[in-house]
């Protein structure tokens, strides 16, 4: 007769200080800074509409003019802003947002879903929401965004950054990071959007932070060349927050970030509590009496670090990997037979090797004879505002 014996295989534990010291992922990292839904600011529809409305440029330069701002370090101002903003609640719950879905096929194989809010009902001025790099429509800046529309009387309409997974889910023609495309293509959604409810689409007011305020700059410049060759006006305005000048170049300048704290950082798990810790305590608007605003250059690594691997590393190395095998380039080691290989590139994965290896390869680039340097400077900020 045969017997077996059992036999008790050490599994040996991580400690907390092991666990302290491991890097959150992207979605543990949001898990992490986002506050309970009993937590989070709520939007009250209206509440602020007794807004100061101005008649002329001068009146709007004039107020700008008297605005003052933190003095805060840029990677520390980026942290706790970003946690400020994911302390507001959707405007919604998940399962009662409205969705429209518009159909592009010059630019996208699957219809796209557009988040909007006609709270305030038809004629309202209503925002389009276009989030920064890799934002999705219910990111924190997104969020922050919605919460500004609604409690100024208007309605909103989020279309997800080109860059983003959500965009990416919808079968894109072009590669991403082609801005003159994805302006061409967000203008068309606009159009459709129009068409479908144009009491509500008639004028849009285009707000973007980071990619998408240069993308919002470059949908209106594309506006205004049709308004020349007679078509009606769509684009009102342009709330540009924070917008690269060159993308070529700011993406190298986010490539050169982690060689900062390539030595230095603290832990990414306890910093970010602290600074959730201090947000909820002060928010955004008193955010100077925290003894975090006094870090600067020298005693900010952990911030940088977290402003590069949070708010743009990790949706770069999952677009890549993306990309790879969506555009079937298969360039990347396999995922399966080649893993650590595989996260070992993508980890040391940089802005300026996507261009040169992949998004240069897109058919529309060689198609126009430009490099992604080129593109990005017929495309650039500057020019977009002068409407040429």
């Amino acid at each position: 007769m045969l017997t077996a014996t059992a036999h008790r295989i050490p599994v040996k534990l991580p400690t907390s200080s092991q666990l302290a010291r491991r890097e959150p992922t992207q979605k543990e990292y949001e898990r992490l800074v986002t506050p309970s839904r009993d937590n989070q600011k709520k939007i009250e529809s209206g509440s602020k509409s007794d807004r100061v409305e101005f008649t002329t440029m001068d009146q709007a330069r004039q107020a700008a003019d008297s605005l003052t701002f933190h003095p805060l370090d840029p990677f520390v101002s980026s942290v706790a802003s970003s946690l400020d903003a994911r302390s507001v609640s959707e405007p919604k719950n998940p399962w009662a947002r409205e969705y429209m879905y518009v159909s592009v096929e010059e630019f996208y194989g699957e219809p796209i879903p557009v988040e909007v809010g006609f709270d305030q009902g038809p004629d309202a001025p209503m925002m389009i929401i276009l989030p920064g790099i890799f934002g999705g429509r219910e990111g924190g800046y997104s969020t922050a965004y919605k919460k500004i529309a609604l409690e100024r009387g208007m309605n909103y309409a989020v279309i997800a950054n080109p860059l983003s997974e959500e965009s990416l889910g919808e079968e894109p023609v072009n590669h991403p990071g082609n801005i003159e495309q994805e302006a061409a293509s967000t203008l068309a959604i606009l159009e459709r959007l129009q068409e479908k409810k144009s009491e509500y689409f008639d004028k849009v007011t285009l707000s973007g932070y980071s990619y998408g305020a240069l993308l919002a700059a470059n949908v209106a410049k594309l506006d205004e060349a049709k308004r020349e060759a007679g078509a009606d006006a769509l684009v009102d305005g342009v709330i540009a927050v924070s917008p690269p000048e060159n993308l070529f170049h700011s993406m190298e300048q986010l490539d050169s970030l982690r060689q900062v704290y390539a030595e230095g950082a603290g832990p990414i798990t306890a910093t970010a509590l602290l600074y959730k810790t201090e947000i909820a305590s002060y928010g955004y608007e008193r955010f100077m009496e925290s003894g975090l605003a006094e870090r600067t250059e020298g005693t900010n690594l952990t911030e940088v670090k977290m402003a590069d691997r949070y708010g743009s590393r990790n949706g770069m190395e999952e677009m890549v990997a993306t990309v790879d095998s969506d555009f079937e380039h298969n360039k990347l080691p396999h995922p399966f037979f080649e893993y650590f290989e595989r996260q070992r590139v993508l980890d040391n994965m940089t802005y300026v090797q996507y261009s040169s290896e992949w998004f240069s390869e897109d058919p529309w680039m060689k198609e126009q004879g430009i490099t992604p340097e080129q593109l990005a400077d017929r495309n650039s900020y500057s020019k977009a505002l002068l409407l040429k």
